[in-house]
């Protein structure tokens, strides 16, 4: 259970290699516990791995069939084996056999949004509150699709409610402050950060984004902090990296610049955008034929 528990925490991390690690631990000791299997076909599934998370999601079906998240679970990694057809007519006939087991509608939804089919999804979503208008998940992700239409508005109404109904769940207030800061509204954005950390101060990302709001408030210093705190908390993403390099920047500290657009690249972000910054800050340092190489 410990080893599981390990496992769960490095796959909510991203560190997908690390609850790989856990979750076999976890195996040698039990070798039929489900969760730990489950963990196991998640990450090789966000690793793109699709051939070894069927063979992890497969193992897990032939031990409980009815297992609910199993089914879920097996649909996503059927996507990415066999394509989103597949996937949606696996799900929907479970939908169709056990219409009351919201689970199964909601992944329905996440399938069609990861296919950018909104309307399809939010259609799916509107079933799903209809039989239980109170389900947070389905609010929350409802929440992120408006947000993700730029109707920020309805998109706060969805986030509000959810959040009303457990004050203690983080997630809700997170999404808030996200849909702030894309709104611009960063003192906003900032206060709903600040009350994520406050529930959860080792929530994900929150230190993060709360530093990416008082980057754009001009406080450079308190965004520095925030960025070295979610380092310490989540080393493995980049993110924090990358606001470093964004504070450094403004500050016309090149050299340091240069050094957390090395970490960011080094810790996965591995994007044009990435050698693109990387290079001016080479280029402002002096360093200019490690600027021209990362460019080409």
């Amino acid at each position: 259970g410990i080893y599981r528990g390990f496992s769960t925490v490095e796959l909510r991390r991203r560190n997908y290699q690390g609850a790989i690690h856990f979750a076999k631990k976890a195996l040698d000791l039990y070798d039929t516990d489900i969760e730990a299997i489950l963990v196991l076909a998640k990450a090789h599934h966000y690793l793109q791995d699709q051939e070894t998370a069927f063979q992890f999601i497969h193992r897990a079906f032939e031990l409980d069939p009815s297992h609910e998240e199993v089914q879920a679970t097996y649909a996503h990694i059927v996507v990415g084996l066999q394509g989103t057809q597949a996937g949606i007519e696996f799900i929907q006939d479970k939908i169709q056999q056990m219409p009351n087991k919201l689970t199964y509608r909601r992944t329905l939804g996440e399938i069609l949004i990861e296919e950018e089919r909104f309307e399809e999804a939010i259609d799916v979503f509107n079933e799903i509150l209809a039989i239980n208008s109170k389900d947070k998940k389905t609010l929350m992700i409802m929440g992120r699709i408006l947000q993700q239409r730029k109707k920020f508005e309805q998109a706060r109404g969805y986030l509000l409610e959810a959040a009303s109904l457990d004050p203690s769940d983080a997630e809700p207030l997170y999404l808030t402050g996200q849909l702030y800061l894309e709104g611009g509204q960063n003192a906003f954005a900032l206060k709903y950060f600040e009350s994520v950390i406050n529930v959860n101060p080792k929530y994900p990302l929150a230190y993060y984004y709360a530093g990416k709001a008082l980057l754009k408030m001009g406080e450079l210093e308190k965004a520095l902090l925030m960025a070295q705190h979610e380092k310490k908390l989540n080393p493995e993403i980049p993110e924090p990296f990358l606001l470093a390099a964004e504070v450094y920047f403004r500050q016309r500290q090149f050299s340091s610049c240069t050094e957390q657009y090395q970490g960011a690249i080094t810790k996965g972000y591995d994007t044009a955008d990435a050698y693109i910054k990387l290079a001016r800050c080479q280029r402002l340092s002096g360093a200019l034929d490690s600027s021209l190489s990362m460019l080409s």
